[in-house]
């Protein structure tokens, strides 16, 4: 809704702290819930946010936690989340130095309990990794969320001579289960002018300033990551949408796919709109960026 209050909720929705702020954890955003389902296919959610150590976020003691629900939800009581609000907390990404920013869960439509977590960490830029995004990375668990292996480079903060790269989409199917999709966007704020002569040199001789695509991309970018073998590796496509270039400040860009090639992604602005672009040939490029009513 456009508000939101403290005060009594619809009937039949219950709602349940997941976390709440501590002296110890004094920070908390982008929280991400999946269904997912354990050993003996029992369903229970699963959820994800950031949280850091000051009231500030971007700080190097930035980490993900996540925590669990089993079962399905009650019709009447509050969920019981494990660990509970009050933590202690289970951590799942972050090294203390880095901010671990923007998770996103998954389970795999083809095996319940193989469970990927999607998520971003921060890399040097100018002597800091206090910022925004940075290069994606992925982490498997094949035991419902319970645990996760060891990080998985996606799409390193080094393409395109250096930009920080951020995911806070839902992971999208094709309608043949073939391919897994996910949104991304560059956060260029700050560092296109500067790098705008290095983009230049690079570019790809066939590149227009949108759906170019490869290493000769801009700085202020969006497109699609694509994996065709169930999470284990991710390729950019090369529909990649730079007019945003002109936007400012475009974030966190969501993906939907209207039919098996008609795709639409929206992204946010401080225009004053959510802007739009489409793609009819299943991402390989897009139209024009405009604004939405919204």
């Amino acid at each position: 809704g456009d508000t939101l209050s403290a005060g009594p909720v619809t009937p039949g929705v219950n709602v349940s702290w997941v976390f709440k702020d501590s002296a110890a954890l004094r920070y908390c955003h982008q929280g991400f819930v999946e269904l997912v389902h354990g050993a003996k296919g029992e369903p229970r959610l699963l959820t994800a946010w950031q949280a850091g150590r000051t009231t500030a976020e971007g700080t190097g003691e930035q980490w993900l936690f996540k925590a669990e629900a089993n079962g399905v939800l009650p019709s009447s009581s509050p969920l019981v989340w494990s660990p509970d609000a009050a933590g202690p907390h289970h951590m799942v990404a972050g090294d203390g130095v880095r901010p671990a920013w923007s998770p996103t869960l998954f389970e795999d439509p083809q095996e319940p309990g193989r469970v990927w977590l999607i998520y971003d960490e921060g890399a040097a830029r100018n002597g800091s990794v206090q910022h925004t995004g940075g290069s994606v990375y992925a982490k498997l668990s094949t035991d419902g969320g319970g645990s996760f292996g060891p990080p998985r480079l996606i799409l390193g903060y080094d393409a395109w001579g250096g930009v920080d790269k951020v995911t806070m989409d839902q992971v999208r199917v094709t309608s043949d289960g073939k391919q897994w999709l996910l949104a991304f966007n560059s956060q260029c704020e700050g560092v296109a002018a500067a790098t705008s002569e290095k983009q230049k040199s690079s570019r790809s001789p066939h590149g227009r300033g949108r759906g170019g695509g490869g290493s000769g991309a801009p700085l202020c970018a969006t497109g699609v990551l694509m994996s065709d073998d169930r999470g284990e590796n991710w390729t950019m496509l090369e529909g990649i949408i730079t007019d945003v270039a002109n936007i400012t400040d475009f974030q966190e860009a969501t993906l939907e796919l209207c039919s098996p090639t008609q795709w639409l992604m929206l992204f946010r602005t401080t225009t004053g709109f959510i802007y739009k672009a489409r793609s009819t040939n299943g991402g390989q490029s897009w139209g024009a960026s405009v604004p939405t009513n919204l």
